[in-house]
C-alpha cells in the first residue's frame, strides 16, 4: 500500500469503513453544493430583484434550528445509535431536495415555498452534523482521528469546488429544479455506503443513560473548559459575520462585477480551491494546536479585507483562495481540537453546541449583513465579515496570552516567540485512560494560599516510556510552575534519590544509577524561591520538610503534577490528604509507565482525595487569585 495512505496525508483510507464512507459522501456532498449554488441562484435571480435580504433570511431559516434544537440534538447524538441516526436525517434531506425540485421544475414554486424547505432542510440538518461529526470517531482508531476529520473537511471542500461549477452549467443549461432533482439521487450514495458498513469494526463508546441533567451536563463541561470556551467565541465570531460566503459571492459577482451565473459558480470553486488545501495541510497534521485557530482568524480577516477591495474579478477570486485555506485551517482545528480533548461521553453535546455556534450564529448575522449589503453595497457586507475574522484573533491572542503564556521579543534582530502549550489531548483523547468510564470532574475553587508540589520531574525518570508523552506534561507542568511563581505562590519541586529500605518483591536496582539521574530537568528552570524536597520514598511527605514548610507558609490547599501517576504523585496526594490539605490533580500533567495503573489512579483514587481537573482549568483560576503576599505565622 502507498506510503501517502500508510502514514500520510490519506491514511485514514486504508480503513475499510472510512473508505467506504468516504465514497458516499463525496457524492453527497457534491450533491449538496450543487443545491445550495441553485438554491442561492434562484432567491437571487428569479424569486426576488437581487435581494440580498431575501438570501440572508434563506440562510437564517436553514442554520436557525442549529439553535433552538440545540437541547435535542447533542442528546440524540450521544444516547441515540449514530449510524441509524444519520441514516434518517440523510433521507429527509433526500426527500426535502425531491420535493423542492418538483415544485421549481413545475414552475410552481414562490418564495415563502423556498423559505419552509430552508427551515425543515435545517431541523434535518441540525440532528444530521453533530452526530455526522462524531460518528467518525467510530469508523477509525482514534490515533487517526484528526486525520480523518481533515480528510472529511477535504471531501466537503472538494464538493464545494465541483458542485457549484457543475452548478452552474446545468442552470445555464436546464434550470435550478433539475439540479434539485440530482441532489435528491445523490443522497442514495451516502445511505447506502451507510448500509455496507462493518458494523463489528466499529469503534463505538458505551451510549450514556438520559437523564434530566444530561443537557446541562454539556454546558457545565465546556464552561470549565477555557480552551473550549476561547474556541466557541472565536468560531461565534467568524459564524456571525464571516461564513456569509453565498451571500457575499453572489452580491459581489451581481452586484459589483455585473457576472452571470457561471461566473457565480466558478468564484465559489476558486474559493474552494484554498478550503481544499487548508484541508489537506490540516489533515497532514498529527495534533491540532489553538495557535493555529489564532493565525486562520486573523489570514482570515486579511483575505476578506483584500477581497472587499478587490479592483477586479480575478483579483476577487484570488482574494478567495487565502480564505478558503483560512476558513478551513479555522475550522477543521476546532473541529479536531474539540474531538480529541472531549472525553467521548460529552462528544456529541459538545460538537453540537460546536456546530450551533458557529453555523446557528448565521441567522443573527446573514441579515446584518444581508441589509447592509443592500443600503451600503457588497463591498461593505465583506468587510464585516473581514471584521469578524479579526475579532476572533483577538480572542485567539488573549486566550494565548493569558494560558499559554505566549511572549515576544527581540533577540538581535530576530523576533522569538515563547509558547507554553497545554497538552489539550492528554485528558481527553479516546485512547487516555481517564475517559475510560471515569467520572467528570472539575475544580470548584482554589484557595488565596494554594501551592504547587511537583513530582520527580529528574532527568533518570522523564526519559522512561510513559503513557502519555512526556513533553505534553512538562509543558502543562511548566506553565502551572511560571502562573504560580507570578502570583507569588509556593512552588515545590520534589525529586527523588533512593528508596525506602522494606522488602519487596520486586528484586532491588543492582546497576549503578547516573551521576545526574536525580537531577531536576532543565524545563523546570528552579529559582530561588523554589522549595527542592529530596525523597527516598514515593511520598513527598515522609521524612522531608515539606509539611513544616507548607503550614509555615499558610498552605491550605495543594495542585500535585509529576510522575508517576499511581507512586509518586498518588502517594504525595494521599499524605497530604491525611495531613488535612485540600487536594487539587492536574491530570494532564501527569503520566505513568503502566496505562492500566494511571487510569485506577485518576478514576478511582483520585476523586476520593481531592479534586481534578486540567490545566487550563487550573490556568484560569489561578487568575483569578488576588497576588498573594507572605504568609506572617500568629
Amino acid at each position: 500500500m502507498p506510503d501517502s495512505l500508510n502514514d500520510g496525508t490519506f491514511r485514514s483510507l486504508r480503513i475499510y469503513n472510512y473508505r467506504l464512507w468516504a465514497i458516499g459522501a463525496i457524492v453527497s456532498n457534491v450533491g449538496t453544493w450543487m443545491q445550495r449554488t441553485a438554491q442561492d441562484w434562484l432567491v437571487l435571480t428569479q424569486l426576488t430583484q437581487h435581494s440580498a435580504t431575501s438570501v440572508g433570511i434563506v440562510l437564517a431559516l436553514q442554520f436557525a434550528p442549529q439553535l433552538l434544537l440545540l437541547p435535542l440534538t447533542g442528546l440524540a447524538a450521544d444516547h441515540l445509535d449514530r449510524r441509524r441516526l444519520v441514516m434518517g436525517t440523510q433521507a429527509a434531506m433526500g426527500l426535502l431536495a425531491l420535493g423542492l425540485g418538483l415544485l421549481t421544475v413545475s414552475g410552481a414554486v414562490q418564495l415563502w415555498q423556498v423559505y419552509v424547505f430552508a427551515l425543515l432542510l435545517g431541523v434535518a440538518t441540525a440532528f444530521d452534523a453533530p452526530a455526522r461529526q462524531t460518528f467518525v470517531a467510530e469508523l477509525v482508531d482514534a490515533p487517526n482521528l484528526s486525520n480523518a476529520v481533515g480528510l472529511n473537511s477535504t471531501s466537503f471542500n472538494v464538493a464545494r469546488l465541483i458542485g457549484p461549477s457543475i452548478a452552474g452549467l446545468l442552470i445555464a443549461a436546464v434550470g435550478s429544479g433539475w439540479v434539485f432533482l440530482i441532489n435528491a439521487v445523490t443522497f442514495a450514495a451516502v445511505l447506502t455506503s451507510l448500509a455496507m458498513l462493518r458494523r463489528n469494526e466499529l469503534h463505538r463508546s458505551a451510549r450514556q443513560r438520559w437523564t434530566p441533567g444530561s443537557f446541562v451536563d454539556g454546558f457545565r463541561y465546556v464552561n470549565g473548559r477555557p480552551d473550549l470556551k476561547a474556541i466557541l467565541l472565536m468560531l461565534f465570531l467568524i459564524g456571525t459575520f464571516g461564513l456569509n460566503f453565498p451571500l457575499f459571492l453572489s452580491t459581489m459577482t451581481v452586484g459589483v462585477f455585473h457576472a452571470g451565473a457561471g461566473a457565480y459558480g466558478l468564484v465559489t470553486s476558486t474559493m474552494a480551491i484554498g478550503s481544499v488545501a487548508g484541508a489537506l495541510l490540516a489533515a497532514r497534521r498529527a495534533r491540532p494546536r489553538i495557535a493555529l485557530l489564532f493565525l486562520g482568524s486573523a489570514l482570515f480577516g486579511v483575505g476578506l479585507a483584500v477581497a472587499a477591495v478587490a479592483p477586479t474579478f480575478l483579483f476577487f477570486s484570488l482574494a478567495l483562495i487565502v480564505v478558503g485555506v483560512a476558513s478551513q485551517t479555522l475550522t477543521t482545528t476546532a473541529i479536531s481540537t474539540v474531538q480529541l480533548a472531549t472525553e467521548p461521553a460529552m462528544r456529541g453535546r459538545v460538537i453540537a453546541i460546536l456546530l450551533a455556534v458557529t453555523l446557528g450564529a448565521t441567522p443573527i448575522g446573514a441579515p446584518i449583513v444581508g441589509w447592509v449589503t443592500d443600503v451600503y453595497g457588497p463591498r461593505w457586507g465583506v468587510s464585516i465579515g473581514a471584521a469578524g475574522g479579526f475579532a476572533a484573533a483577538i480572542v485567539g491572542a488573549h486566550y494565548l496570552v493569558k494560558y499559554q503564556q505566549l511572549r515576544l521579543h527581540l533577540d538581535g534582530w530576530r523576533l522569538r516567540v515563547q509558547l507554553h502549550e497545554p497538552d489539550l489531548l492528554a485528558a481527553g483523547s479516546a485512547e487516555s485512560p481517564i475517559n475510560k468510564g471515569g467520572p467528570l470532574m472539575s475544580v470548584t475553587t482554589l484557595d488565596d494560599h494554594t501551592a504547587l508540589i511537583v513530582i520527580d520531574l529528574q532527568k533518570g525518570i522523564v526519559g522512561l516510556p510513559t503513557v502519555h508523552p512526556m513533553d505534553g506534561v512538562l509543558r502543562n507542568a511548566t506553565a502551572l510552575i511560571e502562573q504560580f511563581r507570578a502570583r507569588r505562590l509556593p512552588v515545590v519541586l520534589v525529586n527523588a534519590d533512593g528508596g525506602a529500605p522494606g522488602r519487596t518483591q520486586t528484586p532491588p536496582r543492582t546497576t549503578q544509577r547516573p551521576a545526574d539521574w536525580a537531577e531536576l530537568v532543565a524545563e523546570l528552570n528552579q529559582q530561588p524561591d523554589d522549595h527542592l524536597v529530596t525523597k527516598r520514598t514515593w511520598g513527598a511527605f515522609t521524612n522531608t520538610d515539606l509539611n513544616a514548610y507548607l503550614r509555615g507558609k499558610g498552605v491550605t490547599q495543594v495542585v500535585i503534577v509529576g510522575v508517576s501517576t499511581s507512586a509518586g504523585v498518588e502517594s504525595t496526594a494521599r499524605q497530604a490528604h491525611e495531613h488535612g490539605y485540600h487536594v487539587t490533580l492536574a491530570v494532564d500533567a501527569m503520566t505513568d509507565m503502566n496505562p492500566d495503573a494511571h487510569s485506577n489512579s485518576v478514576e478511582r483514587i483520585f476523586p476520593r482525595l481531592g479534586e481534578t481537573g486540567s490545566t487550563a482549568e487550573l490556568l484560569e483560576k489561578i487568575e483569578q487569585l488576588e497576588m498573594v503576599e507572605p504568609f506572617s505565622p500568629g
